[in-house]
């Protein structure tokens, strides 16, 4: 339910994520499950992830187009979309326990590349109602 706040109206929650930690020790398995999602999303990107764990950063990429979505635990040039974060911000993410614009808000979580495509894969990753967008 929206507020009104000194006469504006208050921005509903940001949307969520569905739950991708179907095994919650497995980091590499939390992007098999993104694409698994993807794959019905009416995209063709290139998308890269880079999550910083200690002095460790571990890159995936996930290439989606035409029904099929390709994974891989390594650094893809010219992504179309990346993400940069850490580990804990990552499974907090991908468990639906944190929205992204929240992370992305907080400066836990940095983003480049277009953020039109960002908002379709966030809507189509969507588990929650709420916004996908910042403005």
């Amino acid at each position: 339910m929206n507020q009104t706040i000194a006469g504006t109206r208050a921005q509903p929650a940001f949307a969520r994520l569905k739950n991708l930690t179907r095994n919650p020790s497995d980091l590499g398995a939390t992007f098999e499950e993104m694409g698994k999602v993807l794959q019905k999303c009416h995209v063709k990107a290139k998308l890269q992830f880079r999550i910083a764990d200690g002095d460790q950063v571990h890159s995936y990429n996930i290439i989606i187009g035409n029904g099929t979505s390709k994974v891989q635990a390594e650094s893809v040039k010219n992504a179309d979309f990346e993400v940069l974060t850490t580990s804990d911000t990552w499974w907090e993410i991908a468990s639906g326990k944190l929205a992204p614009l929240e992370a992305f808000g907080s400066g836990l979580m940095r983003f480049r590349g277009d953020p039109q495509l960002g908002q379709r894969i966030l809507t189509h990753l969507a588990g929650t109602e709420g916004r996908t967008q910042i403005c």
